[in-house]
């Protein structure tokens, strides 16, 4: 089902986001969900490749938990005030 497709999309992106930067996610990540876009005239419910695109990007920027995932992140920890493990509670 279409729904089923974009929440893995999504669940896949947010993952990959926490653990690497998230512009190397959603650049890894857009030309599959092109590919799948293309391919699925039933997306059309979820607003079509478009809306699968944009699932991606959105899904790209919520991977907070390492400091490499943002630059904001990668900015507290370089303050020293923050570390690896109290990124990962949060």
């Amino acid at each position: 089902s279409p729904f089923a497709v974009v929440v893995a999309l999504s669940i896949v992106c947010w993952l990959m986001a926490n653990f690497m930067s998230n512009t190397a996610t959603a650049n890894l990540l857009m030309p599959i969900a092109a590919a799948i876009g293309v391919s699925m005239p039933s997306l059309a419910a979820v607003g079509g490749l478009q809306g699968l695109l944009v699932v991606v990007a959105f899904s790209a920027s919520l991977g907070m938990i390492l400091p490499v995932s943002t630059p904001p992140n990668s900015l507290a920890y370089s303050t020293g005030l923050i570390e690896s493990k109290d990124m990962a509670k949060v």
